[in-house]
């Protein structure tokens, strides 16, 4: 439906129930990270602008060092039609795009170079994501790299 007043004959009508799902992190008492998957069962879809936090993705740099890297991602739809219909969720697709993309320009740079290019590489993330920006009906106002981990076994090493 578009905005505005509408009337919907019970019977006769119905309103697509959009179902997206995104996995959160957590942090229980001893402060260790875990996932849940979440749903979003609804029927009205939120156009404020939304934040979704994404979990860490494991990615191995050009010089092979494991390292994790969290982001975020700021979005806002702006046309309903294409964001229920055009994807099926929203959210799982946004996180692959991402995934993917960070995967992609981390193994072509080195460790050192992950730390120092992290706005570079914010912005190879923002480009692949507003490739797909008219077709989902979304508007991708920021993506931010919220955090990036060397795992325990490095950090030994390193020291």
């Amino acid at each position: 439906l578009e905005a505005g007043i509408h009337f919907v004959i019970p019977v006769i009508q119905k309103l697509k129930v959009i179902k997206w799902s995104r996995i959160e992190e957590y942090k229980d008492s001893k402060n260790k990270s875990h996932t849940r998957n979440v749903t979003l069962e609804t029927s009205f879809i939120p156009l404020h602008e939304q934040k979704y936090d994404l979990c860490e993705t494991e990615v191995v740099t050009k010089d092979r060092i494991v390292v994790g890297v969290n982001g975020v991602i700021y979005f806002k739809i702006v046309d309903v039609e294409k964001a229920a219909y055009n994807i099926d969720d929203i959210y799982q697709a946004l996180s692959v795009v991402v995934d993917v993309t960070i995967r992609d320009y981390t193994c072509k740079i080195n460790l050192e170079d992950v730390f120092e290019y992290r706005n570079e590489y914010a912005a190879a993330v923002m480009g692949n994501l507003e490739s797909n920006e008219d077709d989902w009906g979304i508007k991708i106002t920021r993506f931010d790299i919220q955090e990036i981990v060397l795992y325990e076994e490095l950090e030994r090493v390193t020291e």
